[in-house]
């Protein structure tokens, strides 16, 4: 994890922050605040080349301060890179409870750890015509996920 929280300052030093508030310039390091997490459930493969594209349909469940689920039609893309790592871009619709939608671009890379396992890191962009969830298109977000046996869990963060 601390390679994780490495990378998530990194990023939010070079690329700087934006929240519903105006930062604390005597602030020292931004922080992440998780805002909400989704559980991705791949529904089937289409793998074309040796392995290097592959193209996965999915289910999403949406929880925390948005929840709903995903629209039909999204798609998750992933092109395999030479060191094994994966380079991943997701686009889809969350369809939320109370009847709104947003639109989001995913895009990251997948590494394995050193014990095998495997982790994501990502980088959304939000986009809405609703007023109540614009401050998505003005805050920068960091999207972490670790797979388990009921999915992937992606938890987006907000970095402040």
């Amino acid at each position: 994890m601390s390679r994780f929280l490495s990378t998530i300052l990194l990023v939010a030093l070079l690329c700087g922050c934006s929240n519903h508030k105006t930062p604390n310039p005597t602030s020292s390091l931004p922080n992440l605040k998780p805002v909400f997490s989704i559980l991705i459930k791949a529904t089937d493969r289409l793998v074309l080349g040796d392995n290097e594209r592959i193209f996965v349909p999915f289910e999403l469940e949406v929880k925390g301060e948005i929840s709903g689920k995903a629209m039909p039609y999204g798609v998750d893309i992933q092109k395999r890179n030479k060191d094994d790592s994966k380079y991943i871009v997701a686009k889809y619709a969350l369809k939320l409870d109370d009847g709104e939608s947003i639109y989001v671009e995913n895009s990251g890379i997948i590494r394995k750890t050193d014990d095998g396992g495997r982790y994501f890191i990502t980088t959304p962009k939000f986009e809405t015509y609703s007023s109540k969830y614009k401050w998505l298109e003005k805050s920068i977000f960091i999207g972490y996920a670790t797979f388990n046996e009921n999915g992937t869990l992606l938890t987006f963060y907000e970095v402040r």
